[in-house]
């Protein structure tokens, strides 16, 4: 488990295109601070600058090697919880950009040697549903099913 008492964490919502605004914030010393900045070098500048312990990126990754659905977009929609294809218009603005960042990002730490993990927070909800099975949490979560949705 990484120590985070002089580092922080990052949480980025990204917008598919650099004109619309990007959600950035930084947890660090139990205070968070929120900023809406738009291109991929602020966003760089702003996470070498906070030199945090994770990196959690709201956009996907990749996208699907066939079909408009990843394995776990067709997971996640078995299960229940409403996912919008990468492969969408839309979408796939956002994927591709989320992808062509992470690898600036993971360049970056190369020459910065930093160690810090970018999640794909899309996938967290797959974690959290785990948390919510696990019979050791002490929350014991509770979550409502969605209903499944299809794309044409």
């Amino acid at each position: 488990m990484p120590k985070l008492k002089a580092k922080g964490i990052i949480g980025i919502d990204l917008a598919g295109k650099p004109k619309n605004p990007t959600g950035w914030g930084l947890w660090k010393n139990k205070k968070v601070e929120t900023s809406l900045i738009h291109t991929n070098k602020e966003i760089l500048d702003d996470v070498a600058h906070s030199d945090p312990t994770i990196i959690a990126i709201d956009a996907p990754f990749s996208l699907p090697k066939k079909g408009i659905l990843r394995i776990a977009d067709r997971e996640m929609i078995r299960r229940g919880y409403r996912v919008f294809p990468p492969c969408l218009p839309a979408m796939k603005t956002l994927t591709l950009r989320a992808m062509k960042l992470n690898k600036l990002m993971a360049k970056k730490r190369i020459q910065n040697n930093r160690g810090a993990p970018y999640i794909n927070t899309q996938s967290i909800k797959h974690a959290i549903e785990r948390l919510a099975k696990d019979s050791n949490n002490p929350r014991n979560y509770r979550f409502r099913r969605r209903p499944q949705t299809v794309c044409p």
